[in-house]
């Protein structure tokens, strides 16, 4: 179960006047490199140890409770990629090949038997993605006789994909596959990852229908769920009472708000549709309700509209910070740097925003015994520690500051063009102002599925095309039968 942290009366500052934070200059492509080098070596070294369980994260703040998280997990692998793509330092490349794999399960669909219960779709979508993102960043295939990045990729998202239910509510991703734990829930992680996913699918490959299906989440979610508002608001989620679909649950994160804007820039590169570019400049424009002026006050509403990313809701609204509300910044980190590589028409106020959260993010990271240790509450600019700081604040901070290496020379990657990718190691220096201008070619993105070229194994046939599986249902179970109970907690999973 998620761990909550009541803020008040237990934030403290760090006494930190003789440590000096990490230091980072986020113009210079060297300066960016060592402060995501210093955060990872201390990230793996304290959370990946060698008594690991393999592929999963180790945090011993949460031992006692619960010694690791599927996604978090997931999460830290996607980091590691990120980190070698913009880097080009591959030392934890055999991790992560490893780390993928450790947790493919039985069937190959990252849905292990070991942790049947604890396996929601959002999870899975996790995995999915990560996978994929190996695949889009030309991370070797693994050896003879394991399935490939891309292969993996689809075969979560078919499993998903049969789980769409126009039975109640006209459709949707539940939050899991079995109602005992959360599925009848259709909770927003599920959805956005799963929007995700199609889109970055259908860009890669070329296959229209993944790009349906895109299409199909998100007007579903801007439809009859009401998840995504007129002024693109992304609310929390929808639950179900006696098969009837009942108002949104509206309060939002980061994240969520980060994975519509990036899966309609994908969507966008894909198809050069005007309804995506819209929705892409929808999302953009409510982004700016997440971003805060530096403040000696931890999430002040009164310093809103500044460039500091900030998790609004857990501090400001509930005063409580889940376990999964303290790493959502991180994804959102990802996805909006991510975001602007799909459509450049986005990249000067994306790295604008990148840029400034960087720079306090680093000036956060002189925590703990080694001085290393970043804080969530960016806008500070100091270490505030509290009861569970840790994994998540670390990968926080890593993303946001090496996600400030994206720019103008990359591009979307595809099945065809993965192949002749940008050579990271080579990549133009930052030293300059060179920031994203706005201006550039957006790149077709859409892949024409005639040739592989990069190791990823064979393009989309028509054998292992994504299949409509919208007759509804929550799709089929190997774990038919299951009898469990749902605790309050698993709502917000």
């Amino acid at each position: 179960m998620a761990l909550s942290v009541f803020l008040a009366g237990i934030l403290a500052v760090a006494n930190v006047a003789n440590v000096a934070a990490i230091e980072l200059d986020v113009r210079n492509t060297d300066s960016i490199k060592s402060a995501a080098k210093t955060i990872v070596q201390d990230m793996v070294k304290t959370y990946y140890p060698a008594d690991a369980t393999v592929g999963l994260v180790k945090h011993p703040l949460y031992d006692d409770e619960d010694p690791f998280d599927l996604r978090e997990s997931a999460m830290f692998w996607d980091s590691l990629l990120n980190y070698w793509f913009l880097t080009g330092d591959d030392q934890y490349n055999d991790k992560v090949t490893k780390g993928i794999l450790g947790r493919i399960g039985e069937d190959r669909d990252f849905f292990p038997r070991d942790l049947w219960d604890r396996t929601n779709n959002d999870d899975l979508a996790a995995w999915g993605l990560v996978s994929l993102a190996a695949a889009e960043r030309q991370l070797p295939n693994p050896p003879a006789g394991q399935p490939k990045w891309l292969d993996l990729a689809k075969t979560v998202f078919e499993n998903q994909s049969a789980g769409w239910d126009t039975n109640e509510c006209d459709g949707g991703i539940r939050g899991s596959k079995y109602a005992a734990f959360g599925g009848y829930y259709y909770n927003k992680f599920a959805g956005s990852r799963f929007l995700l996913l199609a889109a970055r699918l259908g860009a890669y490959t070329g296959n229209q229908t993944y790009l349906d299906w895109a299409e199909k989440q998100y007007s579903w979610a801007a439809g009859s769920a009401g998840l995504v508002t007129a002024d693109f608001a992304v609310n929390y989620g929808v639950s179900l009472t006696g098969g009837n679909c009942n108002p949104p649950v509206k309060f939002e994160h980061t994240y969520n708000q980060a994975a519509y804007l990036y899966g309609s820039a994908v969507a966008y590169n894909a198809t050069s549709s005007e309804v995506w570019r819209q929705r892409v400049e929808g999302h953009l424009k409510h982004f700016a309700n997440f971003f805060v002026h530096k403040s000696d006050k931890v999430n002040t509403t009164d310093s809103a509209g500044g460039k500091i990313l900030t998790e609004q809701t857990c501090a400001q609204i509930t005063t409580v910070c889940s376990r999964e509300e303290r790493y959502f910044k991180s994804l959102t980190a990802r996805w909006m740097s991510q975001a602007a590589v799909a459509a450049p028409f986005i990249s000067q106020t994306i790295s604008s925003y990148l840029q400034e959260s960087a720079a306090l993010a680093a000036e956060t990271c002189t925590g703990k015994e080694a001085g290393k240790m970043c804080s969530m509450w960016w806008e500070t600019g100091k270490y505030v520690s509290d009861a569970t700081t840790g994994l998540a604040e670390e990968i926080s901070a890593l993303e946001i500051i090496q996600q400030t290496l994206n720019g103008p020379e990359f591009k979307l990657a595809t099945v065809d063009s993965s192949a002749s990718s940008p050579n990271i190691k080579n990549s133009p220096d930052h030293s300059s102002p060179g920031t994203p201008s706005g201006t550039g070619d957006s790149g077709s993105g859409n892949g024409s599925g005639s040739g592989s070229g990069n190791g990823n194994g064979d393009n989309t046939s028509e054998s292992d095309k994504p299949k409509d599986n919208a007759a509804g249902g929550l799709g089929s179970s190997k774990w038919s039968g299951v009898i469990a109970f749902v605790t309050i907690s698993q709502l917000f999973m």
